[in-house]
C-alpha cells in the first residue's frame, strides 16, 4: 500500500512539474518578443525541478514518524529489564510455524541479553488459517492470571501441533495452576477481549503477518539467532 501511495505521489509530482515548466516556457515565449532571452526563466525552472526532487526524496527516504513505545507495548506481559534501553515488542501467534521458529531463535539469544533488553509479547492470532491460535492466546492469559504467562508461553510454542482445549488444560496441570480457575477462565473466554485488543492494535499499525518484531520502534520480520545478536549488539 505504501509503495502504491509513493508511486501515485511521484506521478503527481512530475505532472505538477510538467505543468509548471510548460507555463514557464509560455511566459518565456511571450517575453522573448520584447526582450532578449533572460536567465531568470532558466533559474526559475531549475528551482522548480530541484524543489520537486527534494519533495520526492523526502517521501521516499525521509524518516517516518516515531512510534510511541509505551503504546506499542500496551502494558502487555514482558520479561527482562523494565528500564532497558532496548525494547522489543513481538506480535505473534502460538500456532504459527514461523513464530515457532522465531521462538527457538530468540530463546538462543535471550540469556545473554536478558538484563539489557525488555521483551514484550502481544497476541496476533491469524484465526483464518490457525484455528487454535485464539484459544491458545486466551490460555496464556488465563495462566497469566495465576502469574505464569511466560511458562505457558514457552509450553505453547514447544507444543504447537497440540493446541486443542484438552491440550491447553493439560498444560495448566503441568504448571501446577489452579485447574478449576484455569478451566473456568478458558471455557468462559474471559480473556478473549485481551487477545482481540492486541490483534486490533496490530492491524491499526499495519501488521499483516507473524511474527512481527519492533526493536525500539524499528520493524523486523523473523530473524535468526545470529541476526538477533547483530541487531541487539548495534543498539546496546
Amino acid at each position: 500500500m505504501f509503495l502504491v501511495f509513493v508511486a501515485v505521489f511521484v506521478l503527481k509530482a512530475f505532472l505538477v512539474l510538467d505543468v509548471k515548466m510548460s507555463k514557464l516556457k509560455e511566459l518565456k515565449k511571450t517575453n522573448e518578443k520584447n526582450s532578449d532571452s533572460s536567465p531568470v526563466y532558466t533559474i526559475a525552472g531549475i528551482l522548480v525541478v530541484l524543489a520537486g526532487i527534494a519533495v520526492i526524496y523526502f517521501v521516499l527516504f525521509g524518516s517516518s514518524p516515531a512510534i510511541d513505545l509505551d503504546l506499542l507495548e500496551g502494558g502487555a506481559h514482558f520479561k527482562g529489564n523494565p528500564d532497558a534501553a532496548v525494547r522489543i515488542v513481538e506480535f505473534s501467534d502460538f500456532q504459527c510455524p514461523a513464530c515457532g521458529f522465531g521462538f527457538t531463535q530468540l530463546q538462543q539469544v535471550l540469556p545473554q541479553y536478558i538484563d539489557k533488553i525488555k521483551l514484550t509479547y502481544r497476541h496476533f492470532p491469524l484465526n483464518n488459517i490457525h484455528p487454535y491460535a485464539q484459544k491458545a492466546g486466551e490460555a496464556a492469559e488465563c495462566a497469566a492470571d495465576q502469574g505464569k504467562f511466560w511458562e505457558m508461553h514457552d509450553i505453547l510454542f514447544t507444543n504447537q501441533t497440540n493446541l486443542k482445549i484438552a491440550d491447553l488444560k493439560s498444560y495448566a496441570q503441568q504448571l501446577n495452576l489452579n485447574q478449576i480457575d484455569f478451566d473456568s477462565c478458558l471455557d468462559s473466554s474471559k480473556n478473549a477481549p485481551k487477545v482481540a485488543s492486541d490483534f486490533s492494535y496490530g492491524v491499526s499499525i499495519g501488521i499483516n503477518s507473524t511474527p512481527t518484531f519492533y526493536v525500539n520502534g524499528e520493524k523486523f520480520s523473523n530473524l535468526t539467532a545470529e541476526q538477533w545478536k547483530a541487531v541487539l549488539d548495534a543498539r546496546i
